[in-house]
């Protein structure tokens, strides 16, 4: 049985890891190594944050868009999702707050 995208994570920031056996149940919470974005057919974009453990789980929850080394704006409520203009495989995640500092 492939992985399913489960109930949406609260809106406040996570460095963590959100990988639970079912939905709504105790998450990992081991530290997030990779942020990854992926379309799942019953949630639509969904950015997910994984430790090393549970990395292939979430890479195959749905279509694969785009993952990078989890850093300091991943999560953050205001960051966006920046591919590399000159290489769209490959991207970051930019806060506006982290930026004017």
């Amino acid at each position: 049985m492939q992985p399913t995208v489960g109930v949406p994570a609260l809106a406040r920031h996570r460095g963590s890891c959100g990988y639970s056996l079912k939905p709504n149940t105790r998450r990992c919470g081991a530290p997030a190594t990779v942020h990854l974005l992926v379309y799942s057919h019953s949630w639509g974009l969904v950015s997910l944050s994984s430790c090393n453990d549970h990395e292939e789980f979430a890479r195959s929850s749905g279509e694969l868009l785009g993952a990078h080394r989890f850093a300091a704006a991943c999560g953050h409520p205001q960051a966006r999702w920046c591919p590399f203009p000159h290489d769209p495989t490959k991207s970051e995640c930019v806060a506006p707050a982290l930026m004017a500092s």
